[in-house]
Formats: C-alpha cells, sequence, structure tokens
C-alpha cells in the first residue's frame, strides 16, 4: 500500500525530481560500500552522506525502496541506517514498513542503538496482510 501510494501519487507525477536524487543517493551509497576503504571509515562516510537527508526524504526513500525503482537500494539502507532520522511523526508508517521489509538496523545509524525503535509496536500480522491487500488509494490517505 505504501509503495503504491507513493509510486501513484508523489514519484510518478514528480519522477524528474525524484528519479535523479535517488539515483544519486543509491549511486553514492554503493561507492561508498565499494570502496577499497576500512569498514569504519564507510562507516563514517556514509554518516556524512546520511546527514544530508532531511527526516521527510528519509522518509520518502524508505517509500521509494519498495516501489519497482527501489528495491536494490534497501540493503544499503539497512547497512547505513538511513532510516534512523525518520521524522517520529510517521511513526506507525515507519513500523509497517520496517515490518514489510527492513530489519530493525535499518533504524541504528549503521553502528550505534537507536532507541526509539523499541517504542514502536510491531504490527500484528493481520494488520500487515489487510495493509497489503491492494485497493484503490486515495491521496491524503496516509497522511
Amino acid at each position: 500500500m505504501l509503495a503504491e501510494y507513493f509510486h501513484q501519487y508523489i514519484y510518478k507525477p514528480h519522477s524528474g525530481a525524484f528519479g535523479p536524487y535517488f539515483r544519486t543517493l543509491y549511486q553514492t551509497f554503493k561507492l561508498i560500500d565499494g570502496a577499497d576503504i576500512p569498514e569504519e571509515d564507510k562507516v563514517s562516510y556514509g554518516k556524512i552522506a546520511r546527514g544530508l537527508l532531511s527526516e521527510d526524504a528519509v522518509f520518502l526513500l524508505a517509500a521509494n525502496a519498495y516501489g519497482p525503482y527501489g528495491r536494490e537500494f534497501i540493503k544499503y539502507i539497512e547497512k547505513f541506517g538511513l532510516l534512523e532520522h525518520m521524522n517520529p511523526q510517521h511513526g506507525d508508517v515507519v513500523n509497517l514498513a520496517l515490518a514489510l521489509g527492513f530489519s530493525p538496523a535499518a533504524t541504528q545509524g549503521g553502528d550505534e542503538e537507536f532507541p526509539w525503535w523499541e517504542e514502536f509496536v510491531r504490527p500484528s500480522r493481520e494488520d500487515v496482510d489487510a495493509a497489503a491487500e491492494p485497493r484503490e488509494l486515495q491521496p491524503g490517505e496516509l497522511f
């Protein structure tokens, strides 16, 4: 549902802006991960790049990862903890998104514990299944 909404109402109408942004982010983290440097340096460079993301951009990044063009980004979202600075106002959506595909590492900044993860209650299997059922989405429905 989140991926459908994002793709239909946010990404598609603005693909000229989002496409280059997400591709540049992906290539940045791919370059850092593939660099022949110590792992601790990769974490440091990843933190610098992650620090450039706004709270709302982090939410859009998470939503994009579930769309047709973002699946490959999940490994870098988790490795570099790119959801660490997700805006807490998106708590319920974040919790559902994490239950559907991201590991807790995606919220932990790459090398430290992230305490707000414990504040959110994992949705039940029934809630996840209900959210995954296809249906027509309306603008503003998730927010």
